[in-house]
Order: C-alpha cells, then sequence, then structure tokens
C-alpha cells in the first residue's frame, strides 16, 4: 500500500506494482461502496448527476454499482463447481510432449466457463465506465 512520506510524497513499495489491478481494487471498491452508502443516505442530496448524464438515459446509481461490481466480485471460484478436469499426457514430437483434458461432467463445466465469461464482461464494463466517469465521482 502506497504511504506518506513528507518529503518524497506518497511512495509504492515495490511488490505493489507487479499487478496494479489487485493492489487498486480494494482501494476503489471501498471507495464506490462509500460513495453508494452517501447516495443511499441522508447526504443524498448532495450527491448529483453527473452534467454528462443530465438527459441521457440512464441511472446514475446504476453506472456506479456496476463499477463496484468491477471492482468487488471476485471471479467465480472452480472449486465451487462440480467437475474435475484430468490432464491426459499425449504423444513426444521433437522433444515436445502434447496432452488433452478430461473433463467428468461436462454440463458443470459449460455453467462455469459461461458464469465465467458473465462475469468477466460486467468487470469489462465496469472498467470502462470507471474510466469514463472517474471525474464524476464526487459530492
Amino acid at each position: 500500500m502506497p504511504r506518506y512520506t513528507g518529503r518524497k510524497g506518497w511512495v509504492t513499495p515495490y511488490k505493489e506494482t507487479w499487478d496494479l489491478e489487485q493492489a487498486l481494487r480494494p482501494i476503489i471498491a471501498s471507495s464506490l461502496q462509500k460513495f453508494l452508502e452517501v447516495m443511499d443516505g441522508p447526504q443524498s442530496d448532495w450527491v448529483g448527476v453527473p452534467g454528462s448524464l443530465v438527459g441521457a438515459e440512464g441511472d446514475w446509481k446504476g453506472i456506479v454499482e456496476q463499477m463496484y461490481y468491477a471492482f468487488s466480485e471476485p471471479e467465480p471460484d472452480i472449486m465451487d463447481y462440480a467437475f474435475e478436469i484430468t490432464m491426459l499426457p499425449g504423444e513426444s514430437k521433437n522433444g515436445l510432449v502434447t496432452s488433452t483434458s478430461k473433463i467428468d461432467n461436462q454440463e458443470e463445466y459449460e455453467q462455469f466457463d459461461l458464469d465465467s465469461k458473465i462475469h468477466y464482461a460486467k468487470v469489462s464494463t465496469g472498467y470502462e465506465l470507471f474510466g469514463k466517469h472517474l471525474r464524476d465521482l464526487w459530492w
């Protein structure tokens, strides 16, 4: 987590830059959660719709909820699905060994695959909305 050092300003440890998305997700998720709480709380009169959305179709709260989903929801956990993948070694050609996989419950695997695709589509949408509306996230 970055820390303020005074003389050098904000300093980020080297390991935090390995995967910047993972380093920033909890910070952004927490901030968006608080933003949603303010939108629903007694201060809700202070939270306006951004000028870019005035007169446009769309719900500002719904947009913020989509952004929040992108930063807060974990991807589907393969361990929550009732299937196993077995890797079967194949032939060796030119020093490379081929392999095939065997899935013991195709229907459950397809559900995992569908859930993963839906999740990643929602995350992509939320990230795009976050980039588009970053300057609108104030009250």
